[in-house]
């Protein structure tokens, strides 16, 4: 079973830190890497462990499992969707084929959980300090024209980010009662990684995101690939709840000019170099809970 995750690593009393500082100006075209004794990543990184612990779908926590030991990620942001059947350990069985994967995705900007965030707007350049995997996570410290930033993804597959690329950082997050985070990184003008976790596509929703945020990756919403998923009654003995929202899986279509890939919900595919991991695509068709989003969207893509 996978699980996205960052680990923390203690060396003797200390936490593990990433870090640096920069200031003044900084001059993206004579700016040079350099070698301090750790990673030149000019963002402090906290990376954290959570055993059992429920997080959003905007964050991600890890565990070491060994053969007695368990652990559950839930996504707390989008209310009540359980993502294993908690007696087999399978993924949930759905009224759609194909049937979901155990896949979750995640997005973290700055290294702060998405409702940490002010609104946000950004377009920026930068260039590439660090890329590499922490524990189950890709990250990816950049040194910007306006400081130091940091993007942090499921790791779903190799990428051909390299330190000292020149590239573009977009972000775009909103925070109502939930978090809508939409990060790209762009190099030369091809999409390098893309990552997005939202009540809504964007442009698609209220929250102001742009519809050509991921250009040249553009993404379309396949909404009647899947019949309502029946209502199943948690097992009750004491307090009842009816279920908090009535579902509906989608699919996402990638397009790059030169192909589509359609994924759906909970499920894998590839466009071209590109890997892509969509964690949910949903319609809350009935919502029955306060603070609740008519539907939940994320994905990873990396190339």
């Amino acid at each position: 079973m996978r699980r996205w995750a960052f680990q923390t690593a203690w060396w003797g009393s200390g936490m593990l830190v990433l870090g640096g500082c920069f200031k003044g100006e900084l001059d993206l075209p004579d700016f040079q890497l350099t070698e301090t004794g750790g990673i030149p990543d000019p963002t402090l990184v906290t990376l954290t462990t959570s055993i059992g612990g429920s997080i959003s779908s905007t964050s991600v926590s890890s565990t070491s499992v060994g053969d007695d030991s368990t652990s559950d990620t839930t996504d707390t942001s989008s209310d009540t969707e359980t993502d294993t059947d908690s007696t087999t350990g399978d993924p949930p069985h759905s009224i759609c084929d194909p049937q979901p994967e155990d896949i979750e995705t995640a997005v973290i900007f700055d290294s702060k959980i998405g409702w940490e965030h002010e609104p946000t707007d950004l377009q920026t350049s930068c260039i590439v300090t660090w890329v590499g995997t922490l524990g189950t996570a890709l990250h990816v410290g950049l040194a910007c024209e306006d400081g130091g930033h940091s993007v942090d993804v499921s790791d779903i597959g190799p990428t051909g980010i390299e330190p000292g690329d020149h590239v573009e950082l977009a972000v775009y997050i909103d925070v109502p009662w939930w978090a809508n985070v939409y990060v790209v990184i762009r190099r030369d003008g091809d999409v390098m990684l893309a990552a997005m976790s939202a009540d809504s596509l964007p442009g698609d929703g209220v929250n102001g995101s742009d519809s050509e945020f991921f250009e040249p990756l553009q993404l379309a919403l396949l909404d009647d690939v899947c019949a309502i998923e029946p209502v199943v009654e948690e097992p009750c003995d004491f307090i009842c709840a009816d279920p908090c929202t009535v579902d509906r899986r989608q699919a996402i279509a990638f397009l790059d000019g030169n192909g589509a890939e359609v994924v759906y919900d909970r499920g894998a595919g590839q466009l071209g170099a590109t890997a892509i991991e969509v964690g949910a695509a949903i319609e809350h068709v009935e919502v029955d809970c306060v603070d609740t989003a008519s539907g939940r969207y994320s994905f990873v893509a990396v190339r």
